[in-house]
């Protein structure tokens, strides 16, 4: 047997999923904002690390080989790739946050949703009271009127 959820109490359940639901969606668009900053830096480093590929590559294919230039090329390659790296793992990391954030927003919305349903539910079931209530009272008036004297 289901127990009815009183008018009131459907109607707070849904302000509060509500308020869920917001907050969630303000975890979503940060986290997408993050997510943004975090691949623009990305690209910002994968076009460093090119550049200095490039500047290797154009020493490695020079007819005289400097060894002055090599070592400072071959530390700035190398840093630019480390960096590089943890720019493209600090993408991913902001887009699994991103990820999760936007299932933590369909499951509040989920429950706004379904909050709502039970609101309705209950405001049906009080108006069919109300009704069945106003039926009995004409019922009961429309007997006393007919009734013999």
């Amino acid at each position: 047997m289901s127990r009815r959820v009183s008018r009131s109490d459907a109607a707070m359940l849904a302000t509060l999923q509500r308020v869920s639901r917001l907050e969630a969606e303000s975890l979503l668009i940060d986290a997408r904002s993050r997510a943004d900053a975090a691949d623009a830096e990305a690209a910002r480093a994968d076009t460093a690390e090119a550049h200095a590929e490039a500047a290797w590559q154009t020493l490695l294919a020079a007819p005289r080989f400097a060894p002055e230039w090599s070592r400072a090329l071959a530390a700035d390659l190398v840093q630019r790739q480390a960096d590089a790296h943890a720019a493209r793992e600090t993408a991913r990391e902001a887009a699994m946050l991103q990820d999760a954030r936007r299932e933590d927003w369909r499951a509040a919305d989920a429950r706004v949703r379904s909050a709502d349903a039970t609101l309705r539910t209950a405001r049906r079931a009080t108006e069919r009271k109300r009704e069945e209530k106003r039926l009995d009272t004409l019922a009961d008036r429309i007997a006393r009127d007919w009734r013999p004297a």
